[in-house]
């Protein structure tokens, strides 16, 4: 699913949402397996209704729990777990979660963002600028 068509120029389409990102990732993953919904989503203990759900990006990337059974039923790579978590993370630091995520997932984000391979430089830009906003309105601040 690719980002939605703004006019009536066909050219015209925004990108896609970080819930659009996940969902076509995780897509992809799961058929290069050979994987079918049914299977994953019994495997990761939701229902194949939720999973069709993120995979078209009606609904947002999982909790960690369910992206880490996600992540093990499909046996994915370190490399393709920082893909995956990329969108999952700038859908919160979007909707100013950060203080949510623990330090290791912010070490995550930087990380990724400096392999430019893993992402376009358009993303990466967004991502840094999500990242300083949410950064300097408290978002690193715990609470007590």
């Amino acid at each position: 699913m690719a980002g939605k068509n703004t006019s009536n120029h066909p050219e015209s389409v925004s990108p896609p949402s970080p819930n659009e990102k996940f969902g076509e990732l995780l897509r992809a993953l799961r058929a290069d397996r050979g994987e079918t919904q049914t299977r994953l989503s019994k495997r990761a203990g939701i229902s194949v209704g939720h999973l069709c759900e993120i995979e078209t990006g009606k609904r947002p990337p999982p909790s960690p729990a369910v992206f880490k059974r996600l992540v093990e039923s499909l046996g994915l790579t370190e490399l393709q777990i920082q893909q995956l978590a990329l969108p999952a993370f700038e859908h919160e630091l979007s909707k100013g979660h950060s203080h949510h995520l623990p330090d290791l997932s912010r070490k995550l984000i930087e990380h990724v963002l400096r392999v430019s391979s893993v992402i376009d430089l358009h993303q990466a830009l967004a991502i840094q600028s999500i990242l300083n906003k949410s950064l300097e309105q408290g978002g690193d601040k715990r609470d007590s």
